[in-house]
This record gives C-alpha cells, sequence and structure tokens, in this order.
C-alpha cells in the first residue's frame, strides 16, 4: 500500500523570502530541510510567508520554532506573514505562540 504524500513546495527565488506552498506538516518536512539549508538567509531580512499554506499540523510549527531560532542567531529581522488562525491556535494550544514575537505575525 502506497501512501500519497500532500503536495508541498517552497519558492525561494526572492532573496530572503521563503514562500510555502500546500500543506507543511510531517508528511513533507523531510523534503523541505534540504531546500531550506540550501537557501538560509545570512543578514538583513528572513521572510516566511504562508499565505499558500493550506494545513500546519505540530511539525510545521516545529519548522517555524527551528526558523525561529535561526533568525535570531543570524539576527535577521524575521517575519511570519500570513499565518493562517488555526496555525496559531495549535502554537497556542501546545504553549509555543509565546515565543513568538506577536510583532513577527502579519495578515499579508
Amino acid at each position: 500500500m502506497k501512501v500519497k504524500r500532500p503536495p508541498f513546495s517552497l519558492d525561494t527565488s526572492e532573496p530572503g523570502v521563503f514562500r510555502l506552498m500546500g500543506e507543511l506538516s510531517v508528511y513533507g518536512i523531510s523534503d523541505l530541510w534540504p531546500v531550506f539549508h540550501e537557501h538560509l538567509p545570512t543578514e538583513g531580512r528572513w521572510v516566511i510567508d504562508c499565505r499558500a499554506v493550506t494545513l500546519i499540523d505540530t511539525a510545521g510549527i516545529s519548522v517555524l520554532i527551528s526558523a525561529l531560532r535561526y533568525a535570531h542567531q543570524q539576527h535577521l529581522q524575521f517575519t511570519i506573514q500570513g499565518l493562517p488562525e488555526e496555525a496559531r491556535t495549535l502554537m497556542q494550544v501546545h504553549g509555543v505562540l509565546s515565543l513568538f514575537d506577536q510583532n513577527m505575525f502579519r495578515s499579508n
């Protein structure tokens, strides 16, 4: 039996901006990490654009936490754009929303 993975993609064509598309879930994380690491910014700003994300589970939240940690280590201006309200709720339920400065979130 084969399990079909939900589609997920990452667009890094604009410097300092990661556009996430599809389901940021346990099923797509392993495919994400190599590309993610290859394009990590080392200065300036870093925007993670989630406007085209259709679902985020706890594995996806862990990616955002790792991104936040990296951004702090590199002294990057970090923004998460278009994070679905369901993801914020999931972060709050698991007690990790407070790790993020609310100014990091932009709705559009």
